[in-house]
């Protein structure tokens, strides 16, 4: 026993994006990376297939499995794709039953026993930091012993489950192998960033650190909690190095919950990036209680950084307070402005559909997110994931759906007391026209376009932006 593929579940951009699928991101699975690379070194033959990328349907992810012959299917899935997960892994048992079917990612983590008792064609889970509980649960396969009381291993037995809390997280990231892009299909080609997030190609992701500072009841944790540990700067910089070298990759979107967090690692990166001039643009994630001082966001520009993106949610402070974010509506004003006047470009992430929303709350956040120097916007819904501080009371607020395949933020699955679903995307339409409708937002996307490849990228997401913000479908304002 010692070959294993990992799979990325088969989802559609429409399932995942909703309308807006042609202007969605398709991003490498960077979970799998690290596990295939940790399980390579460790002496198996790993395998990964990106069946969401490849744009597969469940028959042929499981047939493309099959074809493998592996010994282990380790599985990964968020809560909108652990149903197509547990079904290719179904039909890989029926044809195939002695590979052995493992599942991990953040819904398994936020619901073990739950995730196991729903979908028992898994025969294993692994919980929480993936890459030692798995090694450590296929050497024990490999070698005929027990896996039951492994750290981080939901196993079966007696007809019951058996869920052992997980392992102490890792305290170094460097110890870690490079991820194995090599084994996903080719980069360049694949994967990219959305339209607006891109000032070269071909683009891509990063996520070079764990763990989150933040309390927010919206957010399930559940995996890296807020432990926070990252990569070296020296580490991150051999990542840039090998995707600019080995992978043609011009641009990355630094996808770090909140990349600034670790302001030593920033300047000794700004400072990397400066003396090997690799050409390589780039863009983060930053808290707005933490955007660098002027002195590091403009030493983080000449390094190639010309997008800084925020966490808005709501423009009204008594929504702020109720989700636990632990920021004001002035320090989000200060942050856009601070990362503006030193030459970044921002974009700010919003909600619609918070508890306690209102078209009052709406019409306040259109004001406030409209009064801001901001270059872009991202509108999702509040969604309400289990395994969040929210989910024991959501129905305090509102009604959930149970539908697990409809659960991105891209869907309205939470509908806050006063609206319906129709009234909740009207919503939302409403703070994407006020933003988006404005000559200054659309001469300055206009500005931005430097290649055919990258107009053609804009021409697709501005389609699918329009047909969203004009759709057909009747839909009730939030105000009636």
């Amino acid at each position: 026993m010692k070959r294993i593929l990992f799979l990325n579940p088969p989802i559609s951009p429409e399932e995942r994006y909703g309308e807006l699928a042609s202007a969605g991101a398709m991003e490498p699975p960077h979970g799998l990376t690290y596990l295939a690379a940790v399980m390579r070194a460790a002496g198996w033959e790993a395998r990964i297939l990106d069946a969401e990328a490849l744009r597969m349907t469940p028959r042929g992810a499981a047939d493309a499995v099959l074809a493998s012959a592996p010994d282990v299917l380790a599985c990964t899935a968020v809560t909108v794709s652990i149903s197509r997960a547990a079904e290719v892994a179904a039909a890989v048992k029926r044809a195939r039953p002695e590979t052995v079917t493992i599942v991990g990612g953040v819904h398994l983590t936020s619901q073990p026993r739950e995730t196991m008792e729903r979908f028992p064609t898994f025969d294993l889970g692994v919980i929480g930091e993936g890459e030692r509980a798995l090694r450590e649960l296929c050497m024990a396969l490999a070698s005929g012993g027990a896996a039951g009381d492994l750290p981080g291993v939901v196993s079966r037995g007696g007809g019951s489950l058996r869920s052992n809390p997980p392992g102490p997280y890792l305290k170094d990231l460097d110890t870690l192998p490079l991820p194995a892009w090599d084994l996903l299909p080719p980069l360049a080609r694949t994967y990219s960033l959305p339209p607006q997030s891109v000032m070269q190609s071909p683009s891509t992701s990063l996520i070079t650190s764990r763990g989150c500072t933040g309390r927010c009841i919206f957010c399930d944790t559940s995996v890296f909690r807020n432990v926070c540990r990252a990569h070296s700067a020296e580490y991150v910089m051999t990542m840039i190095r090998t995707l600019a070298r080995d992978y043609g990759i011009r641009e990355i979107l630094f996808e770090d919950d909140n990349f600034v967090l670790f302001r030593a690692r920033i300047e000794r990166l700004t400072e990397l990036l400066r003396a090997e001039r690799t050409g390589v643009s780039w863009s983060c994630l930053a808290r707005v209680d933490m955007m660098p001082q002027p002195e590091t966001l403009r030493a983080m520009r000449a390094a190639g950084c010309w997008q800084m993106l925020v966490g808005i949610e709501s423009g009204c402070q008594e929504i702020l307070d109720i989700e636990k974010k632990g920021i004001t509506l002035a320090q989000i004003a200060e942050a856009v402005r601070r990362a503006r006047d030193c030459g970044m470009r921002t974009k700010g992430f919003l909600m619609v559909g918070h508890p306690t929303e209102t078209p009052d709350t709406v019409a306040r956040t259109i004001r406030f997110v409209n009064s801001l120097p901001l270059d872009d916007v991202s509108v999702t819904y509040f969604t309400v994931f289990p395994g969040s501080p929210m989910w024991p009371e959501a129905s305090r607020w509102g009604t959930v759906s149970p539908d697990f395949d409809k659960m991105s933020v891209f869907h309205p699955t939470f509908i806050p007391h006063g609206f319906t679903e129709e009234s909740l995307r009207a919503a939302s339409r409403r703070i994407l026209r006020s933003f988006y409708l404005r000559p200054r937002v659309v001469l300055a996307y206009l500005g931005r376009i430097r290649s055919p490849r990258q107009l053609a990228a804009l021409v697709r997401g501005g389609v699918a932006l329009l047909k969203h913000l004009f759709s057909l479908r009747r839909a009730s304002s939030p105000e009636k």
